[in-house]
Protein backbone atom coordinates (compact mmCIF):
# COMPACT_ATOMS: atom_id res chain seq x y z
CA UNK A 1 0.00 0.00 0.00
CA UNK A 2 1.37 3.40 -0.93
CA UNK A 3 1.99 6.13 1.62
CA UNK A 4 -0.83 8.20 0.09
CA UNK A 5 -3.31 5.34 0.49
CA UNK A 6 -2.20 4.81 4.11
CA UNK A 7 -2.71 8.50 4.86
CA UNK A 8 -6.16 8.44 3.23
CA UNK A 9 -7.08 5.34 5.26
CA UNK A 10 -5.92 6.91 8.53
CA UNK A 11 -7.73 10.17 7.78
CA UNK A 12 -10.94 8.25 6.94
CA UNK A 13 -10.81 6.32 10.20
CA UNK A 14 -10.14 9.48 12.22
CA UNK A 15 -13.00 11.28 10.44
CA UNK A 16 -15.42 8.49 11.33
CA UNK A 17 -14.42 8.58 14.99
CA UNK A 18 -14.51 12.38 15.08
CA UNK A 19 -18.00 12.45 13.58
CA UNK A 20 -19.20 9.93 16.17
CA UNK A 21 -17.67 11.99 18.97
CA UNK A 22 -19.37 15.16 17.76
CA UNK A 23 -22.74 13.42 17.59
CA UNK A 24 -22.54 12.13 21.16
CA UNK A 25 -20.43 14.72 23.00
CA UNK A 26 -23.34 16.99 23.97
CA UNK A 27 -25.39 16.94 27.19
CA UNK A 28 -27.39 14.17 28.74
CA UNK A 29 -27.47 12.35 32.02
CA UNK A 30 -24.50 10.66 33.61
CA UNK A 31 -24.73 6.89 33.16
CA UNK A 32 -22.74 4.17 34.90
CA UNK A 33 -22.54 0.89 32.96
CA UNK A 34 -22.92 -2.45 34.74
CA UNK A 35 -19.98 -4.83 34.90
CA UNK A 36 -20.51 -8.17 33.16
CA UNK A 37 -18.32 -10.92 31.80
CA UNK A 38 -16.19 -10.38 28.70
CA UNK A 39 -17.46 -11.43 25.27
CA UNK A 40 -16.36 -14.55 23.45
CA UNK A 41 -14.11 -12.39 21.28
CA UNK A 42 -12.12 -11.15 24.25
CA UNK A 43 -11.92 -14.69 25.62
CA UNK A 44 -10.22 -15.67 22.35
CA UNK A 45 -7.85 -12.74 22.75
CA UNK A 46 -6.80 -13.98 26.20
CA UNK A 47 -5.07 -16.89 24.49
CA UNK A 48 -3.01 -14.62 22.26
CA UNK A 49 0.48 -13.88 23.51
CA UNK A 50 1.81 -10.89 21.63
CA UNK A 51 5.05 -9.10 22.53
CA UNK A 52 5.00 -5.34 22.85
CA UNK A 53 4.93 -2.48 25.30
CA UNK A 54 2.18 -0.90 27.34
CA UNK A 55 0.93 2.56 26.29
CA UNK A 56 -0.53 4.65 29.11
CA UNK A 57 -3.06 7.32 28.21
CA UNK A 58 -4.85 9.48 30.76
CA UNK A 59 -7.98 7.30 30.82
CA UNK A 60 -6.80 3.88 29.64
CA UNK A 61 -3.80 1.71 28.84
CA UNK A 62 -3.29 -0.69 25.93
CA UNK A 63 -0.65 -3.02 24.53
CA UNK A 64 1.25 -1.71 21.49
CA UNK A 65 2.57 -4.84 19.73
CA UNK A 66 6.17 -4.92 18.55
CA UNK A 67 6.43 -3.66 14.97
CA UNK A 68 3.22 -1.59 15.14
CA UNK A 69 3.16 2.22 14.88
CA UNK A 70 1.39 4.45 17.40
CA UNK A 71 -0.18 7.85 16.80
CA UNK A 72 -1.63 10.02 19.57
CA UNK A 73 -5.07 11.38 18.69
CA UNK A 74 -7.50 13.55 20.63
CA UNK A 75 -8.73 11.52 23.61
CA UNK A 76 -6.80 8.40 22.68
CA UNK A 77 -4.44 6.53 20.43
CA UNK A 78 -4.40 4.86 17.03
CA UNK A 79 -2.15 1.83 16.61
CA UNK A 80 -1.55 0.52 13.11
CA UNK A 81 0.51 -1.80 10.95
CA UNK A 82 -0.16 -1.78 7.22
CA UNK A 83 -3.93 -1.86 6.77
CA UNK A 84 -4.64 -3.14 10.29
CA UNK A 85 -5.77 -0.54 12.84
CA UNK A 86 -6.77 -0.46 16.50
CA UNK A 87 -8.05 2.84 17.89
CA UNK A 88 -9.21 3.66 21.40
CA UNK A 89 -10.74 7.02 22.35
CA UNK A 90 -12.34 8.20 25.61
CA UNK A 91 -14.17 11.54 25.21
CA UNK A 92 -17.22 13.54 26.15
CA UNK A 93 -18.90 14.78 29.31
CA UNK A 94 -22.26 13.57 30.62
CA UNK A 95 -22.84 11.34 27.60
CA UNK A 96 -25.91 9.15 28.05
CA UNK A 97 -26.22 5.57 26.91
CA UNK A 98 -29.09 6.63 24.61
CA UNK A 99 -26.90 9.28 22.91
CA UNK A 100 -24.05 6.82 22.54
CA UNK A 101 -26.30 4.15 21.04
CA UNK A 102 -27.93 6.67 18.68
CA UNK A 103 -24.53 7.75 17.36
CA UNK A 104 -23.53 4.17 16.62
CA UNK A 105 -26.95 3.45 15.10
CA UNK A 106 -26.39 6.41 12.77
CA UNK A 107 -23.02 4.98 11.65
CA UNK A 108 -24.62 1.57 11.16
CA UNK A 109 -27.26 3.11 8.89
CA UNK A 110 -24.76 5.26 6.99
CA UNK A 111 -22.51 2.30 6.16
CA UNK A 112 -25.11 -0.52 6.05
CA UNK A 113 -23.54 -2.11 9.11
CA UNK A 114 -24.59 -5.12 11.12
CA UNK A 115 -27.38 -4.81 13.67
CA UNK A 116 -26.18 -3.38 16.98
CA UNK A 117 -25.12 -6.06 19.40
CA UNK A 118 -24.75 -5.54 23.15
CA UNK A 119 -21.38 -6.68 24.49
CA UNK A 120 -19.95 -6.32 28.01
CA UNK A 121 -16.20 -5.78 28.37
CA UNK A 122 -14.06 -4.13 31.05
CA UNK A 123 -17.13 -3.60 33.23
CA UNK A 124 -18.79 -1.46 30.53
CA UNK A 125 -21.82 -2.22 28.35
CA UNK A 126 -20.85 -1.58 24.73
CA UNK A 127 -22.85 -1.62 21.54
CA UNK A 128 -21.06 -3.09 18.55
CA UNK A 129 -21.48 -2.90 14.79
CA UNK A 130 -19.33 -3.95 11.83
CA UNK A 131 -19.28 -2.41 8.37
CA UNK A 132 -17.10 -1.51 5.41
CA UNK A 133 -16.21 2.17 4.90
CA UNK A 134 -13.83 3.47 2.22
CA UNK A 135 -13.08 -0.16 1.35
CA UNK A 136 -11.94 -0.99 4.90
CA UNK A 137 -13.67 -3.62 7.07
CA UNK A 138 -14.28 -2.20 10.56
CA UNK A 139 -15.83 -3.06 13.90
CA UNK A 140 -16.70 -0.36 16.41
CA UNK A 141 -17.55 -0.83 20.06
CA UNK A 142 -19.08 2.21 21.75
CA UNK A 143 -20.09 2.49 25.39
CA UNK A 144 -20.45 4.95 28.25
CA UNK A 145 -18.43 4.87 31.46
CA UNK A 146 -18.73 7.59 34.10
CA UNK A 147 -20.43 9.87 31.58
CA UNK A 148 -17.62 9.53 29.03
CA UNK A 149 -17.89 7.77 25.70
CA UNK A 150 -15.46 4.88 25.23
CA UNK A 151 -14.89 3.92 21.58
CA UNK A 152 -12.85 0.98 20.42
CA UNK A 153 -12.39 0.62 16.68
CA UNK A 154 -10.71 -2.26 14.89
CA UNK A 155 -10.11 -2.20 11.16
CA UNK A 156 -8.42 -4.22 8.45
CA UNK A 157 -8.96 -7.41 6.53
CA UNK A 158 -9.95 -10.22 8.92
CA UNK A 159 -9.40 -7.89 11.90
CA UNK A 160 -11.75 -9.98 14.06
CA UNK A 161 -9.26 -12.87 13.87
CA UNK A 162 -6.00 -10.87 13.88
CA UNK A 163 -3.96 -12.13 16.85
CA UNK A 164 -2.30 -8.75 17.50
CA UNK A 165 -5.59 -6.82 17.33
CA UNK A 166 -7.28 -9.32 19.65
CA UNK A 167 -4.35 -9.07 22.08
CA UNK A 168 -4.66 -5.25 22.05
CA UNK A 169 -8.42 -5.51 22.68
CA UNK A 170 -7.87 -7.85 25.62
CA UNK A 171 -5.11 -5.65 27.05
CA UNK A 172 -7.23 -2.50 27.41
CA UNK A 173 -7.50 -1.29 30.99
CA UNK A 174 -9.83 1.63 31.68
CA UNK A 175 -8.70 3.98 34.44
Amino acid sequence: MTLTKKIILIVAVIAIIASMSLITACGGSKTEAKADSASGETAAAQKAEVAGEKFDAEKFSILVPSGWEKMDISGGVQIYKGNDIMQVVVTGVNVSEAEDKAGLESLKEQYSGTELEEVSMFGVKFFKTSFTASGVDQTIYSGVRNGEQVKIQMAGKDHANNEAILAMLESIELK
